[in-house]
């Protein structure tokens, strides 16, 4: 409320605000101030807890990022369009049948995706609908770790269909 308010200020005219506006103007070529704004404007810049054993990437928003899956290449957001839980496996083939084997409880209401992402620290990702992260991990991932995180974020697991 108070960022839109003060937006709002800025866009009254008048020579009260003039000197506002153009110290503002000012302020807003320099790339740490404008990446800050920036975070609050379109709140990317929001970070939740992450909880005791978080990785430093649980609770950050992430950003949209090239990956490619076995269907050839993509953005994450195109993967986060039908509006669920995302889990990105990112450590190869062989983790990601792992990653697979160790979600499937949770396959009717995540996305299992395994794939690669150059500019992404971690072997995993669950990646909630609005683009935040809710669980991170470096390799190896850990199944009870995998499973802690989905059972959280996502639910019970349920036996899968078969």
């Amino acid at each position: 409320m108070a960022n839109t308010r003060a937006q709002v200020a800025l866009m009254r005219p008048g020579p009260q605000v003039d000197a506002l506006r153009e110290l503002f103007t000012e302020l807003m070529a320099m790339e740490e101030v404008n990446k800050y704004l920036s975070e609050i404007v379109y709140a990317t810049g929001i970070r939740y807890d992450p909880g005791p054993d978080g990785h430093p990437l649980a609770g950050t928003f992430l950003r949209d990022l090239p990956l490619t899956t076995a269907d050839g290449p993509t953005r994450l957001v195109e993967l986060l369009h039908p509006g669920r839980p995302l889990l990105l496996g990112l450590d190869g083939a062989a983790g990601a049948d792992g990653l697979r084997k160790a979600a499937a409880g949770w396959a009717d209401r995540v996305a299992i995706v395994p794939a690669d992402a150059e500019e992404v620290p971690a072997a995993a990702l669950l990646v909630r609908p609005d683009g935040y992260l809710a669980w991170a991990c470096d390799a190896p991932v850990t199944e009870d770790a995998l499973r802690a995180a989905l059972t959280v974020w996502c639910g019970p697991e349920r036996p899968a269909a078969g």
